[in-house]
């Protein structure tokens, strides 16, 4: 298994932008209205904790591998609520209305 400093740094460089993502979705800062774009980038680096994870897990890295386990968990749970068919509108309305004619 490769031991090496510059390992190490490539490993915490994969997974420490995965883990600030998960701090700041799950600590429920509103973001500026600049920031709001790339909040609906959430379920694409949910993906990419994942890959993280698995990279920590493959390389023998067990502390990096345990903060990409936990940014994977906070994303998962920042990101799974909204694949339910009804977390999206309210029981009982279907669509937004939009094209109902009035």
């Amino acid at each position: 298994m490769i031991r090496s400093k510059a390992v190490d740094v490539l490993v915490w460089l994969a997974v420490l932008p995965v883990a600030a993502w998960a701090v700041v979705r799950t600590a429920g800062w509103t973001p500026v209205w600049q920031w709001v774009p790339l909040v609906a980038f959430t379920p694409y680096v949910a993906a990419l904790s994942v890959v993280t994870l698995l990279l920590a897990a493959a390389l023998r890295r067990r502390t990096a591998a345990a903060v990409a386990l936990v940014a994977s968990v906070a994303l998962a749970a920042a990101v799974l609520p909204g694949t339910s068919p009804t977390a999206t509108r309210p029981p009982g309305r279907r669509g937004c209305g939009c094209s109902r004619r009035t």
